[in-house]
C-alpha cells in the first residue's frame, strides 16, 4: 500500500474502478471498503478512446461541425487557443447552466440509440467507452463547478482559496473528457447523435470558457498526489499506456495549459 494522500478523496472523480490511487485513498482506508460509490466489475481500467490529447479531439470536432455548417472557432470560444473567449455569463448563470448540463444523463434512457450503449459490455467500442465516460463525468459537473467557485469570487491565488482552484482544475478536466466522448459520438453515430447532443455540446463548451476565464492559472495549482511529477509513469502504467487525457499535461492551451517547468 503507497502512502496516503492528503485529501486526495475530496478531488476524485469517484470512478474507482478507473483510479490509480485507491491505495492512497483516506476515504477507502477509513470506510472498510464501504465508500459509498457504485462499483461496476465489468468496467476496464482503460479506455483508449478517450486517452491522448485533447487537442486531437478538438480537430476531430471542428472536422464534425464543419459537416453541418458551424464552425468551433464559433461555438468554441476559444477552446483551442491558448486563452478563453469570454462567454459574457455571471457566475450565477454559469451555475445554472452546468445544473442543467448535469441532469442531462437522465434523459439518456429516452434516447433510442443510446438507451442500448448504457448496457452494453463491449467496452472496446469506442462509442460504448464515450457514453459510459458521459454517464459519470456529466453529473460531476454541476457539484464541482460549485465548488470551484466561492461565494465571491477572488481571482488572486490566496492560501485559503486553494480548495476552489483544486476544484476548478477537475471541473476543467470533467468538461473536456465529455466533450472528448460527445466528439466521439458524433463520430460514430453522426445525424443521430448531433440532433440530440449539439445543444449539450455547446452548453460544455460555454461551461469550459467561463471556468477557464475564472481560473486562467489554473495550471499552476498541482492537486496534490494527482499531479505529482513522480507520479505520470505510475499512471501511464496503472491504465496500461492508455491514461485519460489531460489538457494540462499535453499541453492543448500551451503555453498556459503546460505544467510550470521545474
Amino acid at each position: 500500500m503507497i502512502s496516503p494522500i492528503e485529501t486526495v478523496s475530496n478531488y476524485c472523480n469517484r470512478w474507482c474502478q478507473r483510479c490509480p490511487f485507491t491505495d492512497g485513498c483516506d476515504l477507502m482506508t477509513t470506510s472498510d471498503g464501504d465508500h459509498g460509490f457504485a462499483v461496476d466489475d465489468q468496467v476496464p481500467v482503460s479506455f483508449p478512446a478517450l486517452s491522448g490529447p485533447f487537442s486531437d479531439y478538438l480537430v476531430r470536432l471542428e472536422g464534425i461541425l464543419d459537416q453541418y455548417g458551424h464552425q468551433l472557432g464559433k461555438l468554441g470560444y476559444g477552446v483551442n487557443r491558448e486563452l478563453p473567449f469570454s462567454p459574457g455569463l455571471s457566475v450565477a448563470q454559469l451555475k445554472v447552466l452546468a445544473k442543467k448540463v448535469s441532469r442531462l444523463v437522465r434523459r439518456f434512457e429516452d434516447v433510442e440509440w443510446l438507451r442500448p450503449l448504457l448496457k452494453q459490455g463491449q467496452f472496446e467500442r469506442p462509442e460504448v467507452q464515450a457514453v459510459r465516460t458521459l454517464a459519470w463525468y456529466l453529473p460531476m459537473i454541476a457539484p464541482n463547478y460549485r465548488r470551484s467557485i466561492p461565494r465571491k469570487h477572488m481571482s488572486r491565488y490566496g492560501k485559503k482559496h486553494r480548495p476552489y482552484v483544486l476544484n476548478a482544475r477537475l471541473t476543467h478536466l470533467a468538461l473536456a473528457r465529455t466533450i472528448a466522448a460527445i466528439t466521439i459520438l458524433l463520430e460514430c453515430y453522426e445525424e443521430q447523435a448531433f440532433n440530440d447532443l449539439f445543444l449539450t455540446l455547446c452548453d460544455c463548451l460555454v461551461l469550459l470558457a467561463g471556468i477557464r476565464e475564472l481560473f486562467p492559472e489554473v495550471y499552476r495549482s498541482r492537486r496534490p498526489g494527482f499531479d505529482d511529477p513522480g507520479e505520470r509513469q505510475r499512471i501511464f502504467e496503472f491504465f496500461g499506456g492508455f491514461p485519460p487525457l489531460d489538457p494540462f499535461e499535453d499541453g492543448t492551451w500551451s503555453p498556459g495549459g503546460r505544467p510550470p517547468s521545474t
